[in-house]
C-alpha cells in the first residue's frame, strides 16, 4: 500500500504516524533500521512482505529522520495540547511494524531527495502517539506537526538556488 501511495501521490514530504507507548506522549523518531527481524503484528500477515525493506543498503542500516524534529517538539511543548513531546535519538521505533512504516517513508524520501527530481521528497519521518492520547488530542497534535513540516517545505521551496561559482 505504501509503495502504490507514493507512486500515485508523489508526496513533497512525509509524515508516518503509529501508536506508542502507553502514555501522552508525541516521540518524533530519529532512528529507522534497515531490519532483517521483526516483531510479529496482532493479525496475519505477521510480518512484512520485504525484510529488510532495503535491498540496496545492509541489513541494520540506519535511516534518519528528515523532519524539523526540533520545530514539531517545541511546536506541541508550546501548545495547550497535553501531551509529553519528545525526540526519540536513543533506540529504534521498536522493531514493529510501526517502525517498518517509517522505514518505508524514509526510505522514499532518501531515494527522491535531490531537487532535480520531478518527485523530489523535501522531509520525512515517524511519530509514535502515545497509546494514551485521545483522538481528539492527537488530531490537534498531527495539524501542529502538519503546519510545522509545512513550513518547513515552504522554506526550503522558496530557498534561492546558487550557482556554482565559475571564475571567469
Amino acid at each position: 500500500d505504501f509503495a502504490r501511495s507514493v507512486d500515485l501521490y508523489e508526496p513533497i514530504a512525509s509524515i508516518t504516524f503509529s501508536r506508542g507507548l502507553i502514555n501522552m506522549s508525541w516521540e518524533v523518531e530519529a532512528n529507522q533500521y534497515n531490519r532483517t527481524s521483526w516483531v510479529n503484528d496482532y493479525n496475519p500477515p505477521r510480518q512484512p512482505d520485504a525484510s529488510p525493506p532495503d535491498p540496496t543498503l545492509d541489513a541494520g542500516a540506519i535511516r534518519h529522520s528528515t523532519l524539523p524534529v526540533h520545530d514539531i517538539v517545541d511546536r506541541i511543548e508550546a501548545s495547550s495540547l497535553p501531551l509529553d513531546p519528545r525526540i526519540c535519538y536513543a533506540g529504534d521505533g521498536g522493531g514493529f511494524l510501526s517502525e517498518y512504516i517509517a522505514y518505508l517513508g524514509v526510505t522514499h524520501q532518501a531515494l527522491h531527495s535531490d531537487p532535480a527530481q520531478p518527485d523530489w521528497c523535501v522531509a520525512a519521518g515517524h511519530v509514535h502517539v502515545g497509546g494514551l492520547v485521545p483522538w481528539d488530542v492527537a488530531a490537534d497534535a498531527v495539524d501542529e506537526t502538519l503546519e510545522v513540516v509545512l513550513d518547513y517545505v515552504d522554506g526550503v521551496l522558496a530557498a534561492p538556488s546558487i550557482d556554482p561559482f565559475c571564475p571567469g
